[in-house]
Formats: structure tokens, C-alpha cells, sequence
């Protein structure tokens, strides 16, 4: 898995990368990651170790829910495409620009 204890991101590259490739992610709920990872990330608090050592102790010895957010992060990702970003940022000028 991976572990990204960022407490700001601009937009979360990281994450979004290791969901493409089917790796379960352990992130903050800070800045633009919950947007990123929806519900397909284990989330810590950025408090507490014992949050984060929880989350990565979880995926390590529950193969069922290292499997789950492999898949749902796998679909979350695709969502994110340079197709559909484009679009969107065109459809943005479009309403700037009327």
C-alpha cells in the first residue's frame, strides 16, 4: 500500500497515481485528498500515530479490505481522466468567457 501523511496537497498526485495502479492508499482528509480518494482510501486523523499505525496495520493482516480499496481505488481513478479534465476546463472558459 501506500502511505501519504500529507497535511496539504494541492491536489494529490500521489494518490491518485497509486489508486491507477490497484494499491490501496492511507491518506489525510486534509486540503483536496477526500476529493481525490472519495471512499476508496483509509483515512487518518493527522493527530495521532496510533491512527495511521492502525490503518496500516489493517491492510497488512485484512486481506478482504486490502482487496476492497484495491478495486474501489481502481475505479475511483478512472474517473480522473486528462479527457474529461480538458472538458471541464473548457466548459469553464466557455462560462468565463460568456
Amino acid at each position: 500500500g501506500t502511505v501519504f501523511p500529507s497535511h496539504y496537497e494541492g491536489f494529490g498526485m500521489p494518490v491518485l497515481e497509486s489508486m491507477s495502479l490497484a494499491t490501496p492508499v492511507i491518506c489525510s482528509r486534509k486540503a483536496s485528498l477526500p476529493e481525490v480518494g472519495g471512499e476508496a482510501v483509509c483515512y487518518w486523523d493527522n493527530a495521532s500515530a496510533a491512527t495511521l499505525a492502525e490503518c496500516m496495520l489493517r491492510l497488512e493482516e485484512d486481506e478482504r479490505w486490502y482487496t476492497l480499496l484495491s478495486k474501489s481505488g481502481l475505479e475511483r481513478a478512472q474517473t480522473f481522466t486528462w479527457a474529461r479534465t480538458a472538458s471541464q476546463l473548457r466548459q469553464f472558459y466557455e462560462q468565463v468567457l460568456a
